[in-house]
């Protein structure tokens, strides 16, 4: 695995890399873990914090991902979320959605 210079936020305790986009960071825990000699998904399994009432806009009821360059509705959040746990070893997502739609998640459920 090549080196990477990374930037790097933290809160709560978390890992924040400042990475092109959201598939570029789990595929450098993914690298991650094989490195440390683990099989994703297996032995270890990822889970996110999404903060997403840090990207919620109260006005036009979308959330913007910065990343992704593109804004949401939370049902269309949701849908991204579960193209990212059906692509990656996601075993938990917290805070999904902003903490006022929150009923929105009773339709999300993975289970493994």
């Amino acid at each position: 695995m090549k080196k990477i210079s990374l930037f790097c936020r933290f809160d709560d305790g978390g890992f924040s890399p400042m990475l092109e986009n959201n598939n570029s960071s789990f595929e450098l825990i993914l690298k991650a873990i094989e490195k440390a000699g683990y099989k994703p998904g297996e032995d270890v399994w990822i889970a996110i914090d999404c903060a997403a009432s840090q990207f919620y806009n109260e006005k036009k009821k979308l959330y913007k991902l910065k990343s992704a360059k593109k804004q949401y509705s939370s049902d269309e959040l949701i849908d991204y979320w579960l193209k990212l746990v059906s692509k990656y070893p996601i075993i938990s997502i917290e805070d999904g959605l902003a903490d006022e739609r929150l009923g929105r998640m009773d339709c999300f459920h993975c289970c493994y």
